[in-house]
């Protein structure tokens, strides 16, 4: 939309060439509170360009490339691409638009540069990204391909940013043989929101076969975070992975940072390789309104020196050493679907929560998780305070290490099995 812009002066840039090129100097742009019309391609020639108070750079078939634009309340409209090469400083209004980036909807060009310049601009903004429809690829590799490097994934969120994605538009991974990607990284940030959409990993295409690690969202010990109408599917690891803030050169520790306050609404999460959802160094989690299914897609985990795959749905996980706490997680309006597998050793979960005892108070670090109208084939649960109301299990119940357990208005339509020995026949 094209804020009011009445009572501005208005100045079209002429051309300037200078030894074979239309360059813009800062004497071309000296006004403040004006329109500037730029119906040319213009190149800063490596330059800093400071735009005066309150202009407005009005982009009608021209470009700026090669150099910095330095804002005072700058607005900036633009239906197509107008940045290339352009770095950004100052303070700018309004929302950024992706597509302004010079975008190639190509499989074989790599767009997370243009898209990171984008989010640069943004900071400066009103901190609201919009992405324009279509496929846009990207290679979304890790640092050192590890598993922990996932808040230093590709497209960095920071606080206070709002994503916008259209319902066509689809951000790619470009086929490789990473061990770990992430394509959108939340890292001890605050206040962020991602929707609409699709991410769409290379599960299908992948040219490795090691690592369990290639994300569609990485959040890690952030707050105030909401994940809403998005559609992730084929990622290698997990489609959305919460996982606490630490220091990637040491195990984890009490001063990790966990993640506070976080919704995920209206996802639909399909065929990725691990998890479709994992969520673990969490303090307070609603996941509602969402379908899971088809765990391990394709291509699913194999577990090295095993005869079985193993993926989940959604899966509650805290690390071996007792760390990485759980707490106060509810499930409201979920359905999931495992898709079966030949082998009866696949251990395919729809809903698991996996816990471990707390070093220091002897306690199980997973608790308070609620499952409130749940629908799913395969349940395992664990944990301290834990409660499943108003849902329909079709398959089994599997209860192991769970204190404090309730359920209530329930259909159970299988077995109930606790610590792995079957309670009851048919609910």
């Amino acid at each position: 939309d094209r804020p009011n812009i009445d009572g501005l002066g208005y100045k079209i840039l002429r051309k300037n060439i200078v030894g074979g090129k239309n360059v813009l100097t800062q004497a071309m742009i000296s006004s403040p509170n004006t329109i500037y019309e730029i119906r040319y391609d213009f190149d800063l020639n490596g330059k800093k360009i400071t735009i005066p108070e309150g202009c407005v750079l009005d982009f009608q078939g021209g470009r700026l490339s090669n150099g910095v634009l330095i804002g005072n309340n700058t607005t900036i409209l633009s239906e197509n691409s107008c940045f290339s090469n352009i770095s950004f400083q100052g303070k700018f209004c309004g929302e950024t638009k992706v597509k302004w980036f010079d975008i190639h909807y190509t499989s074989i060009y790599d767009n997370s540069k243009e898209i990171c310049n984008a989010f640069e601009l943004a900071k400066l903004a009103n901190k609201k990204i919009t992405f324009p429809s279509g496929i846009i690829y990207i290679d979304a590799h890790l640092p050192n391909d590890q598993q922990y490097c996932g808040f230093e994934g590709k497209i960095q969120l920071f606080d206070n940013c709002h994503v916008v994605l259209q319902n066509d538009t689809y951000i790619k991974v470009i086929p490789n043989d990473y061990r770990a990607y992430c394509v959108f990284s939340l890292a001890n940030v605050n206040g962020c929101i991602i929707e609409g959409g699709n991410i769409v990993g290379d599960i299908d295409e992948h040219l490795g076969t090691t690592g369990e690690w290639g994300y569609g969202i990485g959040i890690y010990g952030s707050s105030n975070i909401c994940i809403k109408n998005i559609y992730i599917s084929n990622c290698w690891g997990d489609g959305i992975i919460f996982d606490s803030f630490k220091d990637k050169n040491k195990p984890y520790s009490f001063d990790d940072i966990v993640n506070t306050n976080a919704i995920v609404s209206n996802v639909h999460i399909k065929s990725c390789r691990r998890n479709n959802i994992a969520i673990g160094g969490v303090d307070g989690v609603l996941i509602e309104n969402s379908t899971f299914e088809n765990c391990g897609g394709s291509n699913p985990l194999y577990i090295e020196g095993e005869d079985w795959y193993y993926a989940s749905n959604i899966d509650l996980e805290a690390d071996i050493d007792g760390y990485h706490e759980i707490r106060n997680v509810t499930f409201r309006n979920i359905t999931t679907k495992v898709q079966r597998r030949g082998n009866s050793k696949d251990r395919f979960a729809d809903i698991q929560c996996q816990q471990a005892i707390n070093p220091e108070t002897g306690r199980m670090n997973a608790s308070h998780i609620k499952y409130e109208n749940i629908r799913c084939e395969r349940l395992k649960l664990s944990g301290y305070n834990t409660s499943v109301t108003n849902s329909t299990i079709t398959e089994v119940i599997d209860i192991n290490s769970a204190v404090g357990f309730n359920v209530s208005n329930c259909q159970l339509i299988g077995d109930v099995i606790i610590e792995g020995t079957p309670e009851s026949e048919n609910g």
